[in-house]
C-alpha cells in the first residue's frame, strides 16, 4: 500500500513515523537525563552552601551560618565532622521530625569516603520518601560533611516539569523541522509535478509528440530541476528526430513497396497479416484495411482460395526450414493469372514475407509469340498452297486453254499480292516497334485527316467521308506524319471494308485541355462485344472468312495501336452489331 502512495504522501507518512519513533526513544532518554540533571543541580546547590560555610574560622561560626541557611528550601540541613558526628543541623519543623536516620548516616559515611553521596529512601521519623545528598569539604584545616535532604515529591515535581519542558521543546523543534522539511520537499517537488503534468497528455495518447517542458519563473536557470527539464527537452528533441527519421524511413520503404509491380505481404509466426501492399491486396481480392490484422487462413474468398492455400503452405514451410522457397500458381479460366510465389523467413524468426509476382504478361507474350508464328505460318501457307496448286496444274496440263491459263495466272498473282501485303505489314510492325521518334514534328491534324480522306477517295470513290473539327483551328500535334497517316488510313480502310457500299464515315477532331481526340465512326456491320478486347491483337479477325475474302490478315488494327502508342497515345473502340463501330484516338496535346 505504501508503494502506491504519491511522493508527497510518502514523505508525510515517513515524517509521522519519524515523530512516533522520536517520542518512543526520547521519553526514556528524557527521564534518565532529567534525573541526572536534577541530581547534579541539588549537588551543586549543596556545594553553594559549602561555599558559604567554608570561609568560617571555627565550628561556632559555621553553626551560626547554618542557622541562617534555614531560609533555603531544605527539609533538613546538617553538618558532620570527620568522625561522622553531627555538629549542627537546621530543619523545617512543619515537614517532619528532626531525627537522624540510618540512611543519613550511610550518606555521610559514603561522602567521607568518596567526596559526595546521593541516596533515596524512606527514613524513620520522616513522612514519605526523601532524597539525601552529602558532600565532603575542608574548612580551617578540618574535614566536614554537609548533608541536605529533600522530600521526593519535590524532586518528582521538578522532574515532571523538566520532562514536560524537554519533551515540549523537542516536539516543537521536531514539528518545526518536519514543517520545514515538508516545505522544502513541496518546493523541490513542484517542478517535478510540472514535468509530470506536461508529459501526462503524451502518456495518455492525447498528443503524438512529446511536449516541451517549461518550468515556472520561480525556478532559477542553474537549478537542478531546470537542468533536468532541459535534459528531458533535449532527449525529447532527439526522440522526435529519431521518430521522424524512423517515420520517413518507414514511409520511404512503404512507397518503395507500393511502387513495386509485385505483391508483398508480411505475416507473423501465426500467419496473421502485418503488412500488405496495394498489389497484393488486389491479388487477394480484398482491401488493405480488411487484410491487415487478419489471419491469412481465415480469409474466405472463393475465387482466391487456391492462392491463399498455396501462400499459407509456402509461408509455413519457409519458416520451418528457414530457407527461401518458391512456387507457382495459375488462377482463372478464361483469362488466366500466372503468379510466381517467393517466401522468405524473417531474420528474427517471428514470421515471414511473401512476394507474389504477376507473370501473366510474360506467359501471354509467349502465347502471343506462339500464336503469331502459327498465324503467320498459316497466312503465308495459304497463298503458297494456292500458288503451288496452280503451278502443279500448269505442270500437269501443258496444253491448257488461254482462258484457263489467264484465270490461273490471275489467281497466282492475287496470292502473290496477298503474300506481299502480309510480309510488308509484318515489316511495318517490326519497323514501328523499333523506330525512334527522332523526326517528330508539329503537324496540323486537320490537314493530315484531309489528306487521308483524299487518299481513301482515290481508292474507294463511292465512300462518303465527313470531317468535323471542334474548337479553334488549326489543331497542332507532335507526330510522325507518315506513320500517323498510315494509322488513320488503316482505320478508314477498315471502315469501308466492313460497311455496305457506299460506306458512311464520320471523323471528329477536337481538343480538350491537354488532350486531343480523333474519332472515326462508321455504319458498318459492327463488332461483337466479346471480341472488342482482342481486335487490336495481331492476326485477330472477327470474321475470318470475310477478312480472307477481303485480303485481310488481321494486322491492320495492330499496326494502328502500335503507332498510336508510339505517340504516347491510346486507342479504344465501341461497337454495336448492325449499327457500326467507333474508334477513338487520344493524344497528348504537346507541340514544339
Amino acid at each position: 500500500m505504501f508503494y502506491n502512495l504519491t511522493f508527497r504522501a510518502k514523505i508525510f507518512f515517513s515524517q509521522v513515523i519519524l515523530f512516533i519513533v522520536f517520542f518512543a526513544v526520547l521519553t526514556p532518554f528524557v527521564e534518565n537525563t532529567a534525573a541526572e540533571i536534577v541530581q547534579r543541580a541539588f549537588i551543586d546547590e549543596t556545594k553553594d552552601v559549602i561555599a558559604v560555610l567554608k570561609p568560617a574560622v571555627n565550628e561556632q561560626e559555621m553553626i551560626e551560618l547554618i542557622n541562617k541557611e534555614k531560609t533555603f528550601l531544605y527539609m533538613r540541613l546538617s553538618l558532620y565532622n570527620a568522625d561522622g558526628k553531627e555538629v549542627a543541623e537546621g530543619s523545617d519543623q512543619e515537614e517532619g521530625a528532626v531525627v537522624t536516620s540510618s540512611i543519613e548516616n550511610s550518606v555521610v559515611n559514603e561522602a567521607l569516603q568518596k567526596g559526595y553521596s546521593y541516596q533515596e529512601g524512606f527514613p524513620r521519623g520522616y513522612r514519605g520518601r526523601f532524597v539525601f545528598i552529602a558532600v565532603a569539604f575542608v574548612s580551617h584545616e578540618k574535614r566536614y560533611v554537609i548533608c541536605t535532604s529533600y522530600p521526593y515529591w519535590q524532586i518528582e515535581k521538578m522532574l515532571q516539569n523538566f520532562e514536560k519542558s524537554y519533551l515540549a521543546l523537542g516536539s516543537i523543534i521536531l514539528l518545526f523541522f518536519m514543517f520545514m522539511t515538508w516545505l522544502v520537499f513541496a518546493r523541490l517537488s513542484q517542478p517535478i509535478k510540472q514535468i509530470i503534468q506536461t508529459i501526462i497528455p503524451y502518456q495518455e495518447g492525447k498528443t503524438d509528440e512529446l511536449p516541451i517542458i517549461t518550468l515556472s519563473s520561480k525556478v532559477e536557470e542553474g537549478d537542478e530541476m531546470q537542468k533536468l527539464a532541459d535534459t528531458l527537452n533535449s532527449l525529447s528533441g532527439r526522440v522526435k528526430a529519431q521518430v521522424q527519421r524512423i517515420r520517413e524511413e518507414r514511409n520511404e520503404k512503404e512507397a518503395i513497396l507500393e511502387s513495386l509491380g509485385e505483391g508483398v505481404m508480411a505475416v507473423d509466426a501465426t500467419l496473421c497479416i502485418q503488412y500488405v501492399n496495394f498489389i497484393a491486396a488486389k491479388m487477394l481480392g480484398l482491401s488493405r484495411k480488411q487484410l491487415i490484422g487478419t489471419p491469412l487462413l481465415s480469409i474466405e474468398e472463393k475465387a482466391k482460395q487456391i492462392l491463399i492455400e498455396r501462400c499459407c503452405q509456402l509461408l509455413v514451410s519457409c519458416q520451418q526450414q528457414k530457407v527461401v522457397m518458391t512456387d507457382s500458381v495459375s488462377l482463372g479460366d478464361a483469362r488466366k493469372l500466372y503468379l510466381d510465389l517467393i517466401a522468405a523467413p524473417k531474420a528474427d524468426e517471428r514470421g515471414a514475407i511473401i512476394v507474389m509476382q504477376d507473370n501473366s504478361n510474360h506467359y501471354r507474350i509467349l502465347e502471343m509469340g506462339k500464336d503469331f508464328v502459327a498465324n503467320a505460318s498459316h497466312e503465308l501457307r495459304t497463298p503458297i498452297t494456292i500458288i503451288r496448286g496452280f503451278a502443279e496444274t500448269l505442270q500437269d496440263l501443258p496444253e491448257i486453254s488461254a482462258e484457263m491459263l489467264h484465270d490461273i495466272t490471275d489467281k497466282i498473282l492475287r496470292s502473290c499480292h496477298r503474300m506481299d501485303h502480309l510480309i510488308k505489314s509484318l515489316l511495318v510492325l517490326a519497323d514501328i516497334e523499333n523506330l525512334p521518334l527522332a523526326n517528330l514534328q508539329n503537324y496540323n491534324l486537320g490537314q493530315l485527316i484531309e489528306e487521308c480522306r483524299e487518299h481513301l477517295l482515290s481508292v474507294k470513290p463511292d465512300a462518303r467521308v465527313e470531317i468535323i473539327i471542334h474548337g479553334e483551328q488549326p489543331i497542332m500535334a507532335l507526330v510522325v506524319a507518315d506513320l500517323f497517316e498510315l494509322a488513320l488510313f488503316n482505320l478508314l480502310e477498315n471502315a469501308v471494308k466492313y460497311s455496305a457500299s457506299p460506306a458512311y464515315i464520320t471523323i471528329v477532331l477536337q481538343k480538350q485541355e491537354d488532350t486531343i481526340s480523333i474519332s472515326v465512326t462508321d455504319r458498318g456491320m459492327g463488332i461483337p462485344e466479346a471480341d472488342l478486347d482482342q481486335i487490336f491483337s495481331r492476326f485477330y479477325t472477327v470474321n475470318k472468312a470475310h477478312s480472307r475474302k477481303l485480303g485481310g490478315a488481321g494486322l491492320g488494327l495492330s499496326i494502328v495501336k502500335t503507332i498510336i502508342e508510339k505517340h504516347d497515345g491510346s486507342i479504344s473502340a465501341v461497337s454495336e452489331i448492325g449499327k457500326g463501330s467507333c474508334f477513338t484516338i487520344l493524344l497528348p496535346a504537346q507541340h514544339l
